[in-house]
Protein backbone atom coordinates (compact mmCIF):
# COMPACT_ATOMS: atom_id res chain seq x y z
CA UNK A 1 0.00 0.00 0.00
CA UNK A 2 1.15 3.50 -0.80
CA UNK A 3 0.22 6.27 1.59
CA UNK A 4 0.43 10.00 1.02
CA UNK A 5 2.45 12.03 3.50
CA UNK A 6 -0.66 13.73 4.86
CA UNK A 7 -2.28 10.34 5.50
CA UNK A 8 0.78 9.11 7.37
CA UNK A 9 0.88 12.25 9.53
CA UNK A 10 -2.83 11.90 10.29
CA UNK A 11 -2.33 8.26 11.27
CA UNK A 12 0.61 9.14 13.52
CA UNK A 13 -1.20 11.92 15.33
CA UNK A 14 -4.75 10.59 15.38
CA UNK A 15 -5.95 10.51 18.95
CA UNK A 16 -2.95 12.51 20.18
CA UNK A 17 -3.72 15.49 22.35
CA UNK A 18 -1.37 18.35 23.13
CA UNK A 19 -1.57 17.43 26.80
CA UNK A 20 -0.20 13.95 25.96
CA UNK A 21 3.03 15.37 24.53
CA UNK A 22 6.02 15.99 26.78
CA UNK A 23 7.57 19.42 27.16
CA UNK A 24 10.66 18.20 25.34
CA UNK A 25 8.71 16.99 22.31
CA UNK A 26 6.74 20.24 22.14
CA UNK A 27 10.03 22.14 22.36
CA UNK A 28 11.51 20.07 19.54
CA UNK A 29 8.44 20.67 17.39
CA UNK A 30 8.63 24.41 18.00
CA UNK A 31 12.36 24.42 17.32
CA UNK A 32 11.75 22.54 14.07
CA UNK A 33 9.16 25.09 12.96
CA UNK A 34 11.53 27.95 13.85
CA UNK A 35 14.36 26.41 11.82
CA UNK A 36 12.01 25.64 8.94
CA UNK A 37 10.69 29.20 8.82
CA UNK A 38 14.23 30.59 9.11
CA UNK A 39 15.39 28.41 6.23
CA UNK A 40 12.42 29.50 4.13
CA UNK A 41 13.19 33.16 4.89
CA UNK A 42 16.86 32.75 3.90
CA UNK A 43 15.84 30.95 0.69
CA UNK A 44 13.46 33.75 -0.25
CA UNK A 45 16.11 36.40 0.45
CA UNK A 46 18.67 34.52 -1.64
CA UNK A 47 16.21 33.99 -4.50
CA UNK A 48 15.25 37.68 -4.42
CA UNK A 49 18.88 38.71 -4.75
CA UNK A 50 19.43 36.33 -7.65
CA UNK A 51 16.31 37.54 -9.44
CA UNK A 52 17.42 41.16 -9.07
CA UNK A 53 20.83 40.35 -10.58
CA UNK A 54 19.17 38.38 -13.38
CA UNK A 55 16.87 41.33 -14.12
CA UNK A 56 19.88 43.64 -14.47
CA UNK A 57 21.59 41.13 -16.78
CA UNK A 58 18.50 40.95 -19.01
CA UNK A 59 18.20 44.76 -19.06
CA UNK A 60 21.89 45.10 -19.96
CA UNK A 61 21.54 42.63 -22.85
CA UNK A 62 18.46 44.48 -24.12
CA UNK A 63 20.26 47.82 -24.05
CA UNK A 64 23.27 46.31 -25.84
CA UNK A 65 21.00 45.14 -28.65
CA UNK A 66 19.60 48.65 -29.13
Amino acid sequence: MHYKLAEVVCMLFSGTKISDLTKGSIGLLLLGFIFLSGSFYMFVELAEGILQKEKFAIDEKAFNCL
